[in-house]
């Protein structure tokens, strides 16, 4: 099996702002265009067999809670074909994570089980989870060696919430 994944992440926002000057029957407003994140086309990240890190695996997939709650273990996912991916002894590289929007309450994804995979890195967020509303969605890419490797003590990522057959979209890429 070979892997290609392409990513890019752009922000871009557009500011409009009084100046509070009165320049003579012209426009008193100003554009400011600010760009926070940006990868441009000759930016994009590609991962592949040969680049570093490599992209040896992926998995896609929507997934539905059960009576409020779903752990998706790293090591046994679903694959196609009737196949089973494994991420063991690979870090998550790409992240894309959308709760779908027809949900009617929050939905939360992190690391709270015994064998909990902090998406968020070997220094991650204090609460170890992130809460996506309907429509939501969050994308990570790491470039180094701060995502954990999946391990059998590293394995689990947990998503509950109240409503409780939620839909949530997963897009993980490992190497």
């Amino acid at each position: 099996m070979a892997v290609t994944s392409t990513q890019n992440m752009k922000l871009e926002s557009v500011e409009t702002i009084s100046t509070g000057l009165d320049p003579g029957g012209e426009s008193d407003t100003v554009e400011l265009i600010h760009n926070i994140i940006t990868s441009s086309e000759d930016e994009e990240r590609v991962l592949d067999a040969d680049s570093t890190p490599a992209a040896s695996k992926v998995w896609a997939d929507r997934v539905q809670l059960e009576a409020g709650a779903l752990t998706i273990d790293l090591t046994s996912l679903a694959g196609p074909f009737s196949t089973t991916v494994d991420f063991t002894g690979l870090r998550l590289q790409q992240i894309h994570i959308k709760a779908v929007s027809g949900n009617s309450y929050e939905v939360f994804v992190g690391a709270e089980t015994s064998n909990g995979y902090n998406i968020f890195g070997a220094y991650g967020a204090t609460e170890g989870y992130v809460g996506l509303e309907a429509g939501d969605e969050v994308m990570m890419r790491y470039t180094g060696s701060l995502a954990p490797v999946v391990s059998g003590s590293a394995k689990d990522l947990r998503v509950w919430s109240d409503d409780v057959d939620a839909y949530l979209d997963f897009h993980l890429v490992a190497g």
